[in-house]
């Protein structure tokens, strides 16, 4: 491991900005590092390159759950990060240009600072106001990679699985790790990439192809028979891939999520279920998710047109330049069997949805229903229940900082659920 030497004995300390509501309703329950893209969560990836506990100074209600500040930490220099930023070794070495009193600046937003902050009241998000008077700058114009909106995920994702690839099996081999071999005599592999497994991964009658790029088998996942894989692709810890299924490339499959059916350049963040038949293209999913048998999400409209994708910050669909997009799925959110979602819909946190037709491509969270129902409020209890229900089954919990979390998105999201309910209902 290479370890920065302009980074020891310093704190590194992640904060949020304003630009973590671009990335609604993935970051509504969790702040931005703790999204995944590649095979790790972004706070991972900081820990992995810099060999050091990474520290969180978020300042809304995600405060309680996810604030993790030694005390006094505030008072010393620290290196204080942009949540959004997914770091590599290449940002390594621009950080390495900062000194002491000094921010990374780009188009507006503060990358990175090192120093003592001016800590303030009543922010919800770390913004100029924090840093010294005095603050040098330097202005960047690229070279690094930042999360704007949650559809960078899945657009940038085979790129991070390679990343992160190169420098988890490099830093193993430095440990003298070696990738599990596959034993079962039924399973055909490809010899044309790059393939490591972790070890308790189990592996049956599947055809694994790395298509000349890389594929990870986490710890202890499990991968039955009939399934075909190719890469990129990134399948964490305890993640179960059931008979028969057709992962394409430029995916990851969280920790503990069981998957089925066709999945393709797609990103689920962990103990999310897309168990059966049915197809998940370019698109993110949030924990807690269960997409039901045969659901189908489209992924590219007939005319073959480039889409608009809902942006909360402005209530309002913005036109991108992306021609395929399925669908970006907050936490806790189910979707019945046979349910249909249309080219680029976005759906908030715990919604229920279900029936047939195609539901509107936006559904804010807490909203329950289908186009042949019309739609109703969930009421917060019922939506405590099903949560604990789901979690039970992976022997968790739900807690009293993930139920205040809830009771904010639900409050936050009231008003634009309410005329929701009136158009649609």
């Amino acid at each position: 491991k290479i370890k920065c030497l302009y980074l020891s004995a310093m704190n590194i300390v992640i904060f949020e900005d304003e630009g973590t509501k671009g990335l609604y309703p993935l970051t509504l329950t969790r702040p931005t590092s703790h999204l995944r893209v590649g095979i790790q969560r972004i706070f991972k990836k900081w820990e992995r390159l810099t060999n050091e506990k990474v520290y969180h100074l978020i300042l809304n209600y995600l405060s309680p759950e996810f604030n993790d500040l030694p005390e006094g930490i505030l008072d010393r220099e620290n290196l204080y990060v942009n949540s959004r930023i997914v770091p590599d070794k290449g940002f390594m070495e621009i950080l390495s240009q900062l000194t002491g009193n000094q921010a990374l600046l780009y188009e507006g937003n503060i990358l990175a600072y090192k120093g003592k902050i001016e800590p303030q009241e009543n922010k919800e998000f770390f913004d100029m106001d924090f840093l010294p008077k005095n603050t040098r700058t330097l202005k960047l114009k690229g070279g690094f990679l930042m999360l704007n909106r949650p559809y960078d995920i899945f657009r940038y994702n085979g790129e991070c699985i390679e990343i992160d690839f190169v420098d988890i099996v490099r830093q193993k081999q430095l440990q003298g790790i070696k990738s599990q071999q596959i034993s079962d005599p039924y399973t055909k592999v490809y010899d044309n990439g790059y393939i490591f497994i972790e070890e308790g991964a189990e592996i049956r009658s599947a055809i694994i192809n790395p298509n000349g790029g890389f594929i990870y088998i986490g710890k202890n996942a499990e991968i039955q028979e009939g399934s075909i894989i190719f890469g990129n692709h990134a399948i964490c810890q305890n993640a179960v891939i059931n008979m028969g299924a057709k992962l394409r490339g430029d995916s990851t499959i969280g920790e503990f999520c069981k998957v089925g059916g066709e999945i393709s350049n797609s990103v689920l963040i962990g103990y999310s279920n897309k168990a059966h038949d049915g197809f998940l293209g370019n698109s993110v999913v949030g924990m807690w998710c269960n997409i039901g048998a045969n659901a189908t999400v489209s992924n590219l409209k007939n005319n073959y047109s480039k889409v608009r994708v809902y942006d909360y910050r402005i209530h309002n669909y913005e036109q991108t330049n992306l021609q395929f997009c399925g669908a970006i799925i907050g936490d806790h959110t189910k979707i019945g069997i046979q349910s249909m979602l249309n080219t680029a819909t976005v759906i908030g946190v715990s919604a229920n949805i279900f029936g047939s037709g195609f539901p509107p491509k936006y559904i804010p969270s807490f909203a329950w229903g289908g186009p042949d129902f019309g739609w109703r409020e969930m009421i917060l209890s019922k939506a405590f229940e099903t949560a604990t229900a789901m979690m039970k089954r992976r022997k968790k919990t739900l807690s009293e900082c993930e139920k205040n979390i809830l009771t904010e998105v639900f409050k936050y999201e009231e008003k634009q659920r309410q005329k929701f309910i009136k158009k649609n209902g």
